[in-house]
Parts: C-alpha cells; sequence; structure tokens
C-alpha cells in the first residue's frame, strides 16, 4: 500500500477511511499493513520487505537512507545504521535496460556495493522471491547480519 502512497495515488487519511468501513476477509491483514505505511517505499517489494521487517520484531530500519562516501552519496531502500547494514531489495527491472545498458547498470551497482563495503556496511540484496516465496531467506540474512 505504502508504495502507492508514495506515488501520491490516495493518502493515509483515504487508507484509514476506507479501513473503517472494510468488514471482508483480510481486514486484519490489511489494518496491519496501514499501519506500517511511510509512503517511501519506491516499489510494491520494498513495501513487503518493511512488513517482514516489522512483523518478525526486527529494530525498525531507516528507510532511503543516505550513505556519504567521498564526494558521492548513495541512497540505500533500508539502513540500520548502529548495526552496519544495508538491505536492498532488486527488481528484475532494475536489469531489463530501462536504466540504461544492463552490463553498465551491474557494473555501477557493483562499484556501488564496493564503496559502501569499504566504509564498514554489510550489503544484503534480496529480489522478489525471497520476499514472497521463501522469505526465510531475508529474515536469516538479517540475523546473519547482527539485526536485533
Amino acid at each position: 500500500m505504502d508504495f502507492f502512497l508514495h506515488q501520491r495515488s490516495f493518502s493515509a487519511q483515504q487508507v484509514e477511511i476506507a479501513l473503517q468501513d472494510y468488514s471482508g476477509q483480510g481486514r486484519q491483514r490489511a489494518r496491519q499493513v496501514a499501519e506500517l505505511m511511510s509512503g517511501l517505499a519506491e516499489s510494491p517489494a520494498e513495501t513487503i520487505a518493511r512488513y517482514r521487517i516489522a512483523s518478525w520484531g526486527f529494530s525498525p530500519p531507516q528507510e532511503q537512507g543516505q550513505v556519504r562516501v567521498g564526494h558521492r552519496v548513495y541512497r540505500v531502500d533500508f539502513l540500520w545504521e548502529e548495526f552496519k547494514v544495508i538491505l536492498e531489495v532488486d527488481g528484475s527491472i532494475k536489469y531489463d535496460g530501462r536504466f540504461g545498458d544492463p552490463a553498465q547498470v551491474v557494473r555501477r551497482e557493483k562499484l556501488r556495493q564496493r564503496d559502501l563495503e569499504r566504509l564498514g556496511y554489510r550489503v544484503l540484496r534480496v529480489m522478489w522471491d525471497d520476499l514472497t516465496r521463501f522469505p526465510e531467506n531475508l529474515q536469516s540474512l538479517l540475523v546473519q547480519a547482527g539485526v536485533r
């Protein structure tokens, strides 16, 4: 939901009003998701990741965090500064040519990750299946990285 909030398709108040009148199946889950809305998610996958992180009880990350590396400022999907952990949610759209030559996209991504790791960050990457079909992959990565 918060992806659409980010896109300004609707407001948080409109969601709240709609959920007050909703009594169907899935009402409880919809309310839980609505409570977690931030409007910062840039994709539905980021919304799902944040929901999973919160429902598992991990400390809340900074969304769309910024990390300065020399003269560059990198924006990351999720940042736990206290644990030096970054979570990136990668969609296949990133590599389909819409953002330039896929080989260049991958090369820039590798350089960016190297820069972040040089500062001591651990960069975790997940894709759609890690969030929807195999969420235990995300949970395991966070635990192994020391996120509490």
